[in-house]
């Protein structure tokens, strides 16, 4: 008798090689909860296709941080820290380093998140809007799910309190 084989069947996404997913939720609402830290360092990460739930505010701003310079937001990031510090954080940050031989500006430290250009939708709502960036970092109801189309992790948001939702597929 042959064995049955079973095909997976990727969820809202093109087949690549890679199988990488994340889902940003970002609480929002007029009550929400913040927890407002005395300081925060932004530090570059790398964020690729294990299952994990990214809720600490650490790992919240290594994520936009480094999504951030690899889309070339600098300056809107700048911005983002002269927010905070009004908000009375201590705010530091890695700076990233640049490779220019050849003419290119190829980032060296910069960290690496899968497929970084299917952020785009995110790291552009998330410039400039600082209460946005306030409730992404601060809120405990906000959170980042990384995970794959391989396995049974799921990372569909489903809450039942009022947010937004990214997606990125591989």
């Amino acid at each position: 008798m042959k064995k049955k084989r079973y095909k997976k069947i990727r969820k809202f996404i093109f087949e690549t090689n890679s199988s990488s997913t994340h889902s940003i939720c970002i609480a929002k609402g007029q009550r929400l909860m913040l927890t407002i830290p005395e300081s925060l360092h932004f530090e570059f990460g790398n964020f690729g296709w294990e299952a994990d739930r990214l809720s600490t505010v650490h790992e919240k701003a290594s994520y936009l941080y480094t999504a951030m310079v690899l889309h070339e937001k600098q300056a809107e990031f700048l911005d983002a820290v002269h927010f905070l510090r009004g908000l009375g954080i201590s705010i530091s940050y890695d700076l990233p380093f640049y490779d220019t031989t050849e003419g290119l500006q190829v980032p060296l430290n910069s960290g690496h998140i899968d497929h970084y250009y299917d952020l785009r939708f995110f790291v552009k709502d998330m410039c400039g809007d600082f209460k946005k960036i306030k409730r992404f970092l601060f809120s405990p109801l906000s959170y980042i799910l990384t995970g794959n189309d391989n396995s049974d992790t799921d990372v569909d948001i489903k809450e039942s309190y009022p947010h937004e939702v990214y997606y990125k597929g591989n």
